[in-house]
Parts: C-alpha cells; sequence; structure tokens
C-alpha cells in the first residue's frame, strides 16, 4: 500500500520555530541540512503569494527562502515553468502528480496527498463567509499554531475558518479523485502529517534514507522508529480509499459538483462533511480490522 521503502520514522523539527507551523517540519529542515551541506545547489519549492491562489512554484537558494516557504498550502501550482532551473544538485518538494513527471534533481521529497480541495469549493467557502476572491489580501492555508484557513481583506478584516478539509468531499479537483498514490511513492523521501507537531517519513532510496539520518546526527531533527502497524492504523483512511479501491471515485458521494450545493447553508455541509469523512473512517478501521485478523479479503465495495 505504500510502495517500496526502506524505513518508516516519526520525526519533528528540533527548531520550535518549523514545529509551530502545525507540522514537523520535516521537510524544511531537511533543505536546510541540504543546503548547509553543499549537497544541493537549489530546491524547487510552493512559498506563499499574495496573488490567486495565493501559493506559487519557486527556485529557492538560500536558507531565508527556504524558511519562507514553510508550511502546508492546500492548492495545486504548476511547476513546468520552473523545471528547466534544475540540475542533478537540486532538490524537488512536491505532491505526487507533481513529482511523477521527468526533470533533473538529486532528490525528490514528496508530500501526502488525499483530496485537494478545488477553486470552485474555495470560492463556495468565500461567498458564504461573506467576500469574493478579489476582496482578498492575503491568505494562508494553515495558519500557525493553529489548523485554520486565515484570511486578510483588503478592507482590514481578518477571518479565520477552522478544520475546512472537508470540504473538498463537495469540491474535490476531479482528477485527484482517480489518483491511487497517498504517500507519494515516487519520491525519495515521502512527508506527511501524523499527529500534532509530528511528521511520518518514509525512506523509499538510500539517498533518501542517509540523507535523514544525516540530518538527525547534525542535531535537525528528532527520530523514532515507527512501526507499520501504527502508521496504517492513523492513516487508514486514506490508504483505504486511494491504494485499497483505487481512488475516492469509487465512493458516491465525493464527485466535483460544481455550483449544486451553493445554496446549502454552510453548518449543514459542515455537518454532512464531518460525518461524512467519519464514515469513511469507520468503514476503513472496519477493512484493516479484518485483513489483520486474516479473514479473507473481500473485494472492495462501493463506499
Amino acid at each position: 500500500m505504500i510502495g517500496d521503502y526502506n524505513g518508516l520514522f516519526l520525526a519533528r523539527a528540533t527548531e520550535s520555530a518549523l514545529t509551530g507551523r502545525g507540522g514537523g517540519g520535516v521537510v524544511t529542515s531537511t533543505l536546510l541540512h541540504l543546503l548547509r551541506e553543499g549537497a544541493i545547489d537549489k530546491a524547487l519549492v510552493t512559498t506563499a503569494s499574495r496573488k490567486e491562489p495565493w501559493a506559487e512554484p519557486a527556485l529557492v537558494d538560500t536558507e531565508e527562502e527556504v524558511r519562507k516557504a514553510a508550511g502546508s498550502k492546500y492548492t495545486r501550482v504548476d511547476y513546468r515553468g520552473q523545471l528547466g532551473g534544475l540540475t542533478w544538485r537540486s532538490a524537488a518538494v512536491g505532491l505526487p502528480c507533481q513529482l511523477r513527471a521527468r526533470f533533473c534533481s538529486k532528490i525528490r521529497i514528496g508530500l501526502f496527498c488525499g483530496l485537494n480541495l478545488s477553486p470552485v469549493g474555495y470560492d463556495h467557502l468565500f461567498h458564504k463567509l461573506g467576500f469574493g476572491r478579489e476582496e482578498i489580501e492575503f491568505l494562508e492555508y494553515r495558519a500557525p499554531q493553529q489548523d485554520y484557513l486565515d484570511i486578510r481583506l483588503k478592507d482590514g478584516r481578518r477571518i479565520t475558518y477552522p478544520r475546512y478539509y472537508w470540504l473538498a468531499y463537495f469540491y474535490p479537483y476531479k482528477r485527484c479523485i482517480y489518483c491511487q498514490d497517498f504517500t507519494n511513492r515516487a519520491s525519495d523521501l515521502s512527508v506527511g502529517d501524523f499527529q500534532p507537531g509530528w511528521s511520518c517519513v518514509i525512506t523509499r532510496t538510500e539517498t533518501g534514507r542517509q540523507t535523514l539520518i544525516a540530518a538527525e546526527r547534525k542535531g535537525l531533527v528528532t527520530l523514532e522508529e515507527l512501526p507499520l502497524a501504527r502508521f496504517v492504523e492513523v492513516k487508514a483512511a486514506s490508504l483505504f480509499h486511494k491504494e485499497v479501491m483505487g481512488g475516492y471515485w469509487r465512493t458516491r458521494f465525493v464527485r466535483p459538483r460544481g455550483k449544486l450545493f451553493r445554496m446549502v447553508p454552510l453548518r449543514i455541509l459542515r455537518w454532512k462533511g464531518i460525518r461524512y469523512g467519519r464514515q469513511l473512517a469507520e468503514r476503513s478501521r472496519r477493512y484493516f480490522e479484518r485483513e489483520v485478523a486474516g479473514e479473507p479479503p473481500a473485494p472492495p465495495p462501493v463506499a
């Protein structure tokens, strides 16, 4: 389910400023280590922007630029314009669909990816909160210290909205519902959230493993061995729907629907989305419990 790998770790950055951005800060710490050691000359990352979609690809070659790019951006950006600047001494950080492309790089750091919320979904949320895209001055997809959307408007107002990821069930990218790669198998290192302040890291190649261990020796990250059973327990829902069922397209509820839900009150849509997410989690938990018990695997049903 998670592809070829030679190590599975629970990890976090030793620098508190990096773990304060919601995740474990492992990607940023790894890039800082590679730059300091001269192992790479630049890195392709997604950094915050004041233009829609408030994120953009960038080639960074200084520690300051790497730190500015820290934090999650829950949107898709097009890397194609930056690939020509990469060399065999560069690093690339991206989603499964981005790292699957062929391009020069010394090391690929992949991010876990479930469902990505489409621009139509963000427009729906903005509409229900009482403003439009043209009124936004700046947006953070994952505010530091908290797990919420932080929006600053041009008129000076600041609006926050917590835990909005359930909206992706109603407004996913069409391509995302067919994706079968949750843990980013095309990378040297795969990184994803695991618990507050900690990341899960899957090392897939010797380059990835040695890079992570070297960062630990330099005191940049803390590592603990992570049992596979524990990883599956925490990430069961995404593993089940992307790796076992072959994508979210087999769940009846997850479909791009455009403006179908435009008139539904946000609180009702939120309740439906959270409830549906719990149902998916329970279904996946039961599946893995049967598998551990040794029961004959049944064909995955349509959810």
